[in-house]
């Protein structure tokens, strides 16, 4: 038995408020572009990208036991966390690459990892033998949220689809609680805006 009230669902958080209206900004048409800028196969693959807003983000892909595991963070800031979110780590392994057009393909035995790095198309496929298990980011919804300052008007960087009907409410929706959020006696103060690096 829980008490549900003492959880926040979904609804009740800007930051999924927030998520969900840049998703149907997207499939009403807005470019969500993300770029690899360049990547590093060391004893983990690191891929720097950046996205069409001016947004970075950092994913690593490290090896495991006929797996990769992706992290995604920002200057570190998840980089800690399998301390606590499972119980033991495997042991890296090494991996081979191959470049096939604009795929970067990573393969562990039989399994393998494609990451489309064409320009526009960023995506990373996870493959079990001949079977994808996973894609991330198959439909360019990847969203991060950037330090901005509070004079800055968030509706100028979807500019593009200002002419459509559901404009304005989802710009009021992608604007939900930028600088603090509450909930129950709690609240997250952001001075920088969305997420606090």
């Amino acid at each position: 038995m829980v008490k549900q009230e003492d959880f926040k669902t979904c609804r009740q958080s800007s930051f999924c408020t927030r998520q969900k209206a840049f998703a149907s900004l997207v499939d009403e048409g807005f470019p969500s572009f993300w770029s690899v800028e360049k990547y590093d196969l060391g004893s983990m693959v690191t891929l720097d990208c950046s996205d069409s807003l001016g947004s970075k983000f950092s994913f690593k892909l490290t090896p495991f036991q006929n797996a990769f595991r992706l992290s995604v963070g920002i200057d570190g800031a998840f980089d800690k966390t399998q301390d606590y979110a499972v119980e033991k780590m495997f042991p890296t392994v090494s991996y081979k690459h191959e470049i096939i057009n604009t795929s970067l393909v990573l393969h562990i035995d039989q399994n393998k990892v494609v990451i489309n790095t064409a320009p526009k198309s960023f995506k990373i496929e996870f493959w079990r033998k001949d079977v994808p298990v996973m894609v991330f980011n198959d439909k360019g919804y990847l969203y991060l949220e950037k330090d901005r300052d509070r004079s800055k008007e968030l509706r100028d960087d979807f500019n593009v689809l200002k002419d459509k009907k559901k404009f304005n409410d989802l710009i009021s929706d992608l604007n939900q609680s930028p600088w603090a959020e509450s909930f129950g006696s709690n609240t997250d103060s952001k001075t920088k805006g969305m997420i606090e690096h």
